[in-house]
């Protein structure tokens, strides 16, 4: 069988957040004769730039393009795996360029939904761009999202297949064990410092706990999305009384981040994140043994189950306390929800378990790529518009 190559065409750390950390550990694997030949993409170099539009991501685009048909022409890849925008017109904007531009040279496509929500979003381009959308996103070969509960772009767009590929994580050894409890509790969240993802809602909950009387402390580790979000809610946590009890710890990475989730008690993720999908921060928390309180919003319940975390509505300062509050007062059922979590995670999110679920769903493009002279449809050639209801397109 004759190696495949493939472009992978994604951004890595830095910023650190969940899509490019997944195509970080993509890139790390090693898959049954296929060749992946990265098409480095670095539209943000912080997390507050994200869905921004400067003028700098205009020559980015640019050098994504030849960079793209340099791997095509020069280097012989087959097969582009590209990951779609979320729900944001910018980057949504850029994705119709790019695709445009290449997407027709290449005998297959593979779309990984990091982020989630393109379906959603189509349907509110202005109508003169809707053509547009269709040529650059319709019928991939092979869709590919992190949970079954995330939204089911691929199907939406007519995706030959779809597969569901979990995220893996790789932490350090010495995480195999929560630390022993101490008389004050501390309450961990990592991810990106913004409203959606959860972080008023964490302070509210903690000035009900503190109201109750509670011992405990809150880290909220991660880089906010601007300097004025951080002071609005260091605004906050001094309004609630909270001083001292809550902290904005900023972004770790490495061995500061892992010793975060070393020193943490239990795990809380409140995210209504709008192209939320999975979750990977909770995955880490599994690793280090932490029992998780988490929202019931898109792919993240996905990641838990009943013996490990409690599962409760999203934007409900309430329920996130009465949540909390259960597991700050019983040291033993941390200790089990935490033992539960550790065993969850490495049956089901290890970085082999996601190795092999892309593999797997890698090997679904060779019959594509065998056909001489296949390629997608030219932007003349695809569906002016699709309602989400509507049956996926049919496919030779």
């Amino acid at each position: 069988m004759s190696r495949l190559r493939i472009a992978v065409v994604g951004q890595v750390p830095p910023p650190h957040h969940g899509q490019a950390l997944g195509i970080q550990t993509l890139l790390e694997g090693a898959y049954s004769g296929i060749d992946l030949l990265h098409v480095p993409m670095r539209f943000s170099s912080e997390i507050d730039d994200v869905g921004r539009l400067r003028l700098g991501k205009v020559a980015e685009l640019v050098r994504v393009v030849a960079r793209i048909w340099h791997a095509r022409w020069m280097q012989g890849a087959r097969v582009l795996y590209y990951p779609p925008a979320g729900p944001n017109r910018v980057p949504i904007l850029r994705d119709i360029a790019i695709l445009l531009t290449c997407r027709w040279m290449f005998d297959a496509t593979v779309f990984h939904f990091h982020a989630g929500g393109l379906s959603h979003a189509a349907e509110h381009l202005p109508r003169l761009v809707r053509p547009l959308f269709w040529a650059a996103y319709g019928r991939p070969t092979v869709s590919i999202r992190p949970s079954a509960l995330a939204p089911d772009d691929g199907r939406f767009l007519g995706a030959r297949h779809d597969r569901v590929v979990p995220y893996g994580v790789t932490t350090p050894a010495s995480g195999d064990a929560a630390p022993p409890d101490d008389e004050r509790p501390t309450i961990l969240f990592v991810g990106a410092v913004r409203e959606s993802k959860g972080v008023e809602v964490l302070v509210e909950a903690c000035a009900r706990l503190h109201a109750r009387g509670l011992p405990f402390r809150a880290s909220i580790v991660g880089r906010p999305v601007s300097a004025e979000y951080r002071a609005h809610v260091e605004a906050l946590v001094a309004s609630r009384g909270l001083d001292g009890v809550v902290r904005l710890e900023g972004e770790l990475t490495g061995a500061a981040k892992w010793e975060a989730y070393r020193a943490a008690s239990l795990f809380c993720f409140p995210t209504h994140y709008e192209a939320e999908t999975f979750g990977l921060v909770v995955a880490e928390a599994m690793s280090f043994g932490l029992p998780c309180v988490v929202s019931d919003w898109s792919g993240v319940p996905s990641v838990v189950d009943e013996a490990c975390a409690v599962v409760v509505p999203p934007h409900s300062p309430e329920h996130v306390a009465d949540a909390l509050e259960r597991l700050l007062e019983s040291p033993a059922l941390r200790a089990s929800m935490g033992r539960a979590a550790r065993e969850r995670y490495a049956r089901h999110f290890t970085v082999a378990t996601y190795h092999a679920g892309l593999d797997q769903a890698f090997q679904l493009v060779r019959p594509a790529a065998a056909r001489p002279l296949h390629r997608v449809a030219a932007p003349s050639e695809a569906p002016a518009t699709r309602h989400p209801d509507s049956a996926p397109a049919t496919h030779a």
